[in-house]
């Protein structure tokens, strides 16, 4: 499908972004150091979730649901916001946020509808939709992120 397509791209696109911030960037504080470092595995993550269909995979072989793997999977991405709540709170974070929100109601999307709680025609469609606006703030955070480390 290219709406996943594009938001894998997204995802990848925010991994360089960040790499070339954690390498290039002569930013030497150590706590923005270690945010860029684990917003990179964090995107990681998501890359692997994307591309492996990790979700998909573990339900289909194990019978493990997928309301806990959503968990498993959403559970470092908690620690990483808790951890670095400061860092997040004295940047652009609105991006992130946003990033947030679109990504979660795809997810619930996703859950209600796996779940014929929720019966849409277009549910793929709109989840796929969902996660590349989420995806797109996501690379926008990262970018003002950058742009903020090289000016100090």
């Amino acid at each position: 499908m290219e709406l996943e397509l594009i938001k894998t791209f997204l995802f990848y696109l925010t991994l360089l972004v960040l790499l070339y911030t954690i390498f290039l960037s002569k930013e030497s504080n150590q706590l923005t150091q270690l945010f860029l470092v684990s917003s990179a595995f964090i995107t990681i993550l998501l890359i692997l979730v994307i591309e492996f269909q990790i979700h998909h995979l573990l339900r289909s072989e194990f019978r493990i649901p997928k309301t806990l793997i959503y968990i498993l999977i959403v559970i470092p991405i908690c620690i990483h916001f808790y951890k670095f709540r400061n860092v997040i709170l004295n940047s652009n974070f609105i991006f992130i946020i946003m990033s947030l929100v679109f990504i979660g109601f795809a997810l619930l999307l996703d859950l209600l509808t796996d779940a014929k709680i929720l019966i849409m025609s277009s549910s793929d469609s709109i989840e796929e939709i969902l996660s590349i606006v989420g995806a797109f703030f996501w690379i926008l955070y990262y970018i003002f992120y950058s742009f903020r480390t090289r000016k100090n």
